[in-house]
C-alpha cells in the first residue's frame, strides 16, 4: 500500500512536471523570442508572460506538494529540510532539523514514507500543538533501526486516551493509526511521549533494508576559461523534453556569439555528445531519464573540469540546487526565468573565472 501511494503520488507529478509545466515554459520561452520592437504595444505580450508564469507556479507547486522531487534526487535529508521551509512558508511553523548522514534507510520507498507521515504528524503539531516550533532528529538507533523524531513543546495529550489503534479515530487520529500500522507491517514501531503542558515527542523506527550507499561526489570544480575573441560560445541542451529543446534552441540562436552545437534528450547522452562535441557550455535538466542532471554533471565535470554547467528545472528547491552545484555546475536556473536571463547567465560563466573553492550565485551574477 506504501508503494503504491508513493508510486500514484509521483505519476500524478510526474504528469505535471513532464507535460503542463514544460507545454507553459515552452510557450513562455516561444513568446520571449517575439519580435515586440518598432512600437509594436507589449503590454499583451508581458500580460500573457504574466499568467503564464502564475500558471507554471501553480502546476509547479501542485506537483511538489504531491511528490517532492528532493526526496528522489537528494535524499531524505535533503527533503527534511525543504519540508521545514515549506512549512515555515505555508504554515509559520520553524522546524529545525537535526540529521545524521549516517541514518540512512536504504529504500527510498520507505524514505518517502516517512517523509509522508512527517508531514502528516506537523500539519497535527500546526493544528493542535499551539507553538511555532518544532523539532525533526533523524538518527541511528540501536538494532539495526533508524529513528525518525519529531518534537513540540506544545500543549501535549494523554497517548492513552487518545488510543492510535482505535478504528473510529478522527481524520487526526486515523493519520497516527495509519502511521503505526504500516510501521507494524514493516518491522518497525512508534513511540509517544507526551503529557498535557509538556508538549510531544513522536518517535518512527525503520529498519535499515542495506548498507548505506552514496555516490561520491567530484571534489573538482569546472575551471571556467574565457572565451577566445571572435569566438562563438558552443552550447549544449540536454533536457528529455522536446519542446523545451526547441524553445532554447530558438532563443539561443537568435544570439550572434553563440551556437548550439547539440541537444541531448538524457544524461547519458549529454555526456556521450559533450565527449564528442566539446561544448563551452551545457544546459543541463535535473530531471531525466537513465542519467539524471545531477549525475550526469558529476560525470561530465569529472572528465572535462573546464566546461562550464548550468542547471535548469522547474523547481527552485535550494536543496537540488546545492547537490547540482556539489556536482559541479556554476548556476542554477528555472525554465520559467529563462530568456534574457539565461542568456546573461551563460555569458557571465564564460567571461568569469570561478574562484577557489565553491562559486555562488551571486559572485556569477545569476539570479533563479
Amino acid at each position: 500500500m506504501t508503494q503504491a501511494e508513493n508510486r500514484e503520488r509521483r505519476r500524478l507529478a510526474q504528469i505535471l512536471h513532464d507535460h503542463l509545466q514544460q507545454l507553459l515554459a515552452a510557450a513562455k520561452l516561444r513568446l520571449g523570442s517575439l519580435d515586440v520592437s518598432a512600437g509594436k504595444d507589449t503590454a499583451d505580450v508581458e500580460r500573457i508572460v504574466s499568467i503564464l508564469d502564475e500558471s507554471i507556479e501553480a502546476a509547479r507547486s501542485l506537483a511538489v506538494e504531491l511528490s517532492p522531487p528532493v526526496l528522489y534526487s537528494a535524499g531524505l535529508v535533503a527533503a527534511l529540510h525543504w519540508l521545514a521551509r515549506w512549512m515555515r512558508e505555508k504554515h509559520g511553523l520553524e522546524v529545525l532539523v537535526e540529521a545524521d548522514a549516517a541514518a540512512d534507510v536504504g529504500d527510498i520507498d520507505l524514505e518517502a514514507f516517512l517523509f509522508h507521515a512527517v508531514r502528516e504528524l506537523l500539519f497535527n503539531a500546526v493544528k493542535h500543538s499551539g507553538v511555532k516550533t518544532a523539532h525533526i532528529r533523524l538518527r541511528l538507533a540501536a538494532g539495526g533501526m533508524v529513528e525518525l523524531e519529531i518534537e513540540d513543546r506544545g500543549k501535549g495529550f494523554i497517548p492513552e486516551t487518545a488510543d492510535v489503534g482505535a478504528p473510529n479515530r478522527s481524520v487526526e487520529g486515523f493519520g497516527l493509526l495509519s502511521i503505526r500500522e504500516r510501521l507494524d507491517l514493516l518491522g518497525g514501531r512508534i513511540a509517544i511521549d507526551s503529557q498535557p503542558g509538556r508538549g510531544t515527542s513522536i518517535s518512527l523506527f525503520l529498519p535499515i533494508r542495506k548498507p548505506p550507499k552514496r555516490l561520491p561526489r567530484s571534489k573538482r570544480g569546472p575551471v571556467a576559461g574565457k572565451v577566445p575573441a571572435n569566438a562563438r560560445i558552443r552550447v549544449l541542451i540536454a533536457d528529455d523534453h522536446q519542446l523545451i529543446r526547441e524553445g532554447l534552441v530558438g532563443l539561443l540562436s537568435e544570439q550572434a556569439d553563440m551556437v548550439v552545437v547539440g541537444e541531448a534528450p538524457d544524461g547519458q547522452a549529454a555526456l556521450e555528445m559533450a565527449r564528442k562535441l566539446s561544448p563551452d557550455v551545457v544546459l543541463m535538466d535535473v530531471n531525466m531519464p537513465r542519467m539524471n542532471g545531477i549525475q550526469a554533471t558529476r560525470a561530465i565535470i569529472g572528465e572535462f573540469p573546464g566546461l562550464r554547467v548550468i542547471g535548469l528545472s522547474m523547481h527552485t528547491d535550494p536543496e537540488i540546487e546545492a547537490e547540482l552545484r556539489g556536482a559541479g555546475a556554476v548556476g542554477y536556473l528555472t525554465k520559467g526565468s529563462a530568456g534574457k536571463t539565461l542568456v546573461k547567465a551563460i555569458h557571465e560563466v564564460c567571461k568569469k573565472k570561478r574562484p577557489s573553492g565553491e562559486t555562488n550565485r551571486a559572485s556569477l551574477g545569476l539570479a533563479r
